[in-house]
């Protein structure tokens, strides 16, 4: 059996090792602090957290480090104290590398710390867990959603996170999509890919809360994710405007497309500066051509007050 006796034989794939003086705690464990992944998770369901150690710090898994004589142990962060996890089996069980809470409680978040030792190593992380109710009337809670954006018109893929722990090693795990908690008939463009939504071509009403459900263990698990949809983002710098004292000016804004099937004659042009609408004013006079989506700007006695960005 190999013995390890010294960090750098465990440690040596580990990038800045030579800095690791640095994160020496008081009982002489390397802490690495509070990992950078987040677990979250609605009350009543199950989740997986797992030691960060053998994802991000060391390159070894947990039966490589425990047939070396590692020990694994977990600690609940209480204030500046680590108390010892007792395991009931009943609510929360330790497997191999992760505590499995089968039905986490909102008393259950907060920071879980995993140690890995023998008697002359030792290394350490955190990890935290939020577990919350359900807003009233929706089937997620604001505080634990994911955030994705998309650029109006481009293609957007929506994944399920986390949903790895609970496949099957024989199939993938079965997951139904709705948007606002409510079920959806999906446009063409949208289709199920896997246990992810892609959205070819996204729009602006395609903004909103995304959630995917997954049965486990008799118990629904759901992920929501927040989409925000943004205007398309262009590379051409602004064009500077020039224009003459006392003199009509024009000034052509393209607006977005429209709907399709919107055969509205009329469409509302607010042109904005430095964020105050100056339409009211008698210099400025804005006319709109449907076919076209240009909105025309005419500026009579351009004065210094004008040189502002304008929006749309």
């Amino acid at each position: 059996m190999v013995v390890i006796t010294s960090l750098t034989v465990i440690l040596n794939d580990v990038p800045f090792i030579s800095f690791l003086v640095c994160f020496l705690s008081v009982d002489g464990c390397i802490d690495w602090s509070v990992d950078l992944k987040t677990y979250m998770a609605l009350a009543g369901e199950p989740v997986r957290v797992k030691c960060a150690l053998f994802y991000s710090y060391i390159r070894t898994n947990y039966s490589m480090a425990q047939s070396t004589g590692l020990r694994l142990m977990w600690y609940k962060n209480k204030g500046d104290l680590e108390e010892p996890i007792i395991f009931s089996e009943v609510r929360m069980s330790k497997e191999e590398d992760s505590i499995w809470f089968h039905s986490a409680e909102a008393q259950d978040s907060g920071f879980y710390t995993c140690v890995l030792r023998n008697s002359t190593y030792c290394m350490k992380v955190s990890m935290s867990l939020t577990v919350a109710e359900n807003e009233s009337g929706l089937c997620y809670n604001s505080r634990i959603r994911y955030l994705e954006k998309s650029e109006v018109t481009k293609r957007k893929e929506i994944s399920c996170p986390d949903m790895d722990d609970f496949k099957k090693s024989d199939q993938e795990p079965d997951v139904v999509w709705y948007k606002e908690c409510k079920p959806k008939m999906w446009r063409s463009i949208i289709i199920q890919k896997g246990n992810a939504l892609l959205i070819q071509e996204v729009q602006e009403e395609d903004g909103g809360n995304y959630t995917c459900e997954l049965k486990y263990e008799g118990k629904l698990v759901r992920r929501t994710t927040e989409l925000k949809v943004t205007a398309l983002l262009t590379d051409k710098p602004p064009k500077p405007l020039f224009p003459m004292e006392n003199q009509p000016s024009v000034i052509d804004v393209q607006l977005g497309k429209s709907p399709p099937g919107n055969n509205n004659s009329s469409e509302n042009c607010s042109l904005l500066t430095d964020g105050e609408n100056f339409m009211n004013q008698e210099r400025f006079i804005a006319t709109v051509i449907t076919c076209k989506s240009i909105c025309v700007l005419l500026i009579y006695n351009p004065g210094i007050q004008c040189n502002s960005s304008l929006r749309k």
